[in-house]
């Protein structure tokens, strides 16, 4: 006994040795004893069962790489509705003012002779009426030839003086009113024969009777006057049938009257047999 004790005491690195060989061996002994033991019960080849350790080793790692990329590509997306708020600036547009209309306008005309030096007619216009200024026109027997125009123009005075030559004769003044917003009035005449100051009366103007079918022209939309007889053919004061004529109204002209630089007609309207009065043949369009 005491031989070996020595022994040992003397040798500790075999002891040690002997140890480790020991467990390595009983190791060795309990994995061949698990191997045979899975082998008996049918289970796999060492082979199938190593690669299925590393399968699913393998698929445990897939699976957390797969839930790290979803993890990953999951997000949140967060919608932030901005709302706009529009303000509408509104106007509000300045009272209209409306402007009173003009009356319409009217005038009258007288023609006398003045005092002449040497030959020819001196003749004074004057006019009369409610207007803002007028437009005129002269006309007179010259050289054989009639009515030939002699004068026109535009005037904001209250008469006229006209002179002429001594083989003129047979004046006829016209006088067209405007009144302040440019609208005409109707127009007016007045005839003067000769040295003897005889004035020659628009009643001894012809009258001729007529059939004929239009509408009332204005296209600027303003209305247009019927004037009576006895204003526009017997010389008398200014007076109307109608002031309300209308741009395309249809009508039916039954007379005719040339006072001696425009035609007028006697009109009634197609539709109801309405007196219209006389109009001024620019302001009809016939057929």
């Amino acid at each position: 006994m005491n031989d070996n004790w020595n022994y040992n005491e003397k040798n500790p690195k075999k002891t040690v040795l002997f140890v480790l060989v020991t467990i390595i061996l009983i190791m060795i002994i309990a994995i061949l004893g698990l191997v045979f033991f899975k082998l008996l019960k049918g289970d796999k080849s060492p082979q199938t069962a190593e690669s299925s350790i590393t399968t699913t080793i393998a698929e445990t790692t897939q699976t957390t790489t797969e839930a790290s990329t979803t993890t990953t590509e999951t997000t949140t997306k967060k919608t932030t509705t901005k709302r706009v708020t529009t303000t509408k600036e509104t106007t509000t547009p300045a009272p209209t003012t409306v402007k009173a209309t003009a009356p319409p306008a009217t005038a009258s005309i007288s023609v006398d002779p003045q005092p002449c030096s040497g030959n020819g007619t001196l003749l004074l216009m004057s006019v009369s009426g409610n207007y803002s200024y007028f437009t005129y026109e002269v006309y007179a027997d010259f050289e054989g030839q009639k009515n030939v125009l002699r004068k026109s123009g535009t005037s904001y005075d209250r008469s006229y003086l006209y002179e002429d030559g001594s083989t003129v004769s047979n004046f006829v003044f016209y006088v067209t009113p405007y009144n302040s917003d440019g609208v005409a009035g109707s127009r007016v005449s007045m005839k003067y024969n000769g040295e003897h100051m005889i004035y020659v009366p628009q009643q001894s103007a012809s009258v001729s009777s007529c059939t004929k079918y239009g509408t009332i022209y204005s296209p600027s939309g303003n209305k247009v006057d019927g004037l009576t007889r006895s204003y526009l053919i017997d010389g008398g004061a200014a007076t109307y049938e109608r002031h309300d004529l209308t741009h395309g109204w249809h009508v039916t002209a039954v007379n005719q009257y040339f006072d001696g630089s425009t035609y007028w007609y006697e009109l009634y309207d197609s539709d109801d047999g309405d007196y219209y009065g006389w109009v001024a043949s620019y302001n009809i369009s016939f057929y």
